[in-house]
């Protein structure tokens, strides 16, 4: 029986993955590789974040193209609990996706605000037409 979860998530592009990872000062790896668990058991993932007690955590794609999150959830090592930590990529990814694509649609950011209180982010963005 496999120590192992594996944690669907919403997040389809790996680019923007990486970025949203970057955002939240967390180091990656990309490269197709195995994660340890309990008892030396493994499982390979494709991007994966080291963590000090050595049992790292990782992201492998699905059937569906969507990255889950794989750990032995009994040596996370984290600041924060899983959900939290879902919870902050999730909105993360979801920010830097916002702006990536209006940037593709000659946007520029020119504020952004996080309320305290209810995590709710406000964007400004603007385009100018010649």
């Amino acid at each position: 029986m496999s120590h192992f979860s594996r944690i669907k998530t919403s997040i389809r592009e790996i680019d923007l993955l990486k970025k949203s990872l970057v955002n939240l000062n967390l180091v990656w790896e990309e490269k197709e590789q195995l994660i340890e668990g309990y008892q030396g058991e493994t499982h390979k993932v494709n991007l994966v974040i080291r963590q000090e007690n050595n049992i790292d955590i990782g992201f492998e794609k699905t059937k569906d193209n969507s990255y889950q999150l794989v750990a032995d959830l009994a040596f996370w090592d984290q600041p924060t609990s899983v959900d939290a930590f879902l919870d902050s990529l999730h909105k993360e990814y979801a920010l830097t996706t916002v702006l990536e694509e209006t940037k593709k649609q000659g946007f520029e950011k020119i504020s952004q605000t996080t309320n305290q209180q209810n995590g709710e982010v406000v964007l400004i963005v603007e385009k100018w037409n010649n």
